[in-house]
């Protein structure tokens, strides 16, 4: 046996990922593709394209003739100081929003709620309780009660900010504004790009057979004994832009589901940076800027 063929036999063994069904063909045949777990090279190529996408998207907002950097100039100084004071409030939403989770997560009052707010109802429904159960009302009540402390205390966080703000000196607070605004697009270019490396290495052809008569749990099984999932399914990065949407958001929340270490890492892959809402979208060509708010959850459930 050649080495090739060993190290082909090594490597199926550490293979993971899972088939995704897309739905029927025209001719009634089913649509499925295998989803790869990436390896620690495909990590870090994603990653490195990330980064350089982001630079030079950097450098493009950084140009003083830069079509998103005057509509943005043109759109502060139509701001009087109170306006831009509270831009750049909502600019720093999920800043303030994460930093009241964490401290509801450090007061001793709330530890104990939040505890059961997360374990309860997958309890819950491991029981098969019925709605009406008196501890489903109970977790209701307890979570309305959550929200409310959340609300009021982002609220008085925000509030603070634009006491801040209101006294900060408006030239200085305007160049706080464009790099945040900066850093957010920037990331935005980083996540995109990674992505798209990570779709295009996961993206696998498969051959796989249904068998409607197996199933466990309900679930479809597939024969793929006809496949090595080892050629891509794309012919290169570019070719990720022409799929349609509906399959990228499914390919993605596979990915995401067999790389859970990764995922529950969030962005920590990312470039850091010294501002980036999530948020914050790009200058319109109508020369507005569109601020973001907080959507709050229904339930602490990470």
């Amino acid at each position: 046996m050649s080495g090739l063929s060993r190290l082909r036999r090594v490597t199926d063994l550490f293979v993971e990922g899972t088939e995704l069904y897309l739905g029927q063909d025209d001719r009634n045949e089913p649509v499925v593709i295998w989803v790869n777990k990436l390896n620690s090279f495909e990590v870090e190529e994603s990653r490195r394209d990330g980064v350089s996408a982001r630079g030079l998207r950097l450098l493009e907002l950084e140009k003083e003739d830069s079509p998103e950097r005057q509509a943005l100039v043109n759109q502060l100084t139509r701001w009087d100081d109170e306006a831009l004071a509270r831009a750049r409030v909502d600019q720093m939403s999920d800043e303030l929003y994460l930093g009241v989770v964490n401290d509801l997560e450090a007061d001793e009052d709330w530890a104990e709620k939040i505890g059961i707010l997360r374990r309860m109802p997958e309890l819950l429904k491991d029981e098969a309780a019925p709605d009406d159960d008196p501890r489903r009302q109970q977790v209701d009540g307890l979570n309305g009660e959550y929200l409310e402390t959340l609300r009021d205390r982002l609220g008085k966080a925000q509030d603070q900010k634009l006491r801040e703000f209101g006294k900060q000196d408006r030239e200085q607070l305007v160049e706080d504004f464009m790099e945040a605004w900066r850093n957010r697009l920037s990331l935005d270019e980083f996540m995109q790009e990674k992505r798209r490396t990570e779709l295009y290495a996961a993206m696998r052809d498969c051959k796989g057979v249904e068998l409607p008569a197996q199933t466990e749990g309900g679930n479809v099984r597939w024969d793929h004994s006809g496949c090595d999932h080892t050629q891509r399914l794309l012919g290169s990065r570019a070719e990720v832009a022409n799929l349609p949407e509906g399959v990228i958001q499914k390919v993605m929340d596979v990915m995401d589901g067999v790389t859970v270490p990764q995922r529950e890492s969030g962005n920590s892959a990312a470039p850091a940076s010294s501002s980036a809402p999530s948020e914050q979208s790009s200058v319109a060509e109508d020369s507005t800027v569109s601020i973001p708010t907080v959507t709050l959850p229904d339930a602490p459930t990470t």
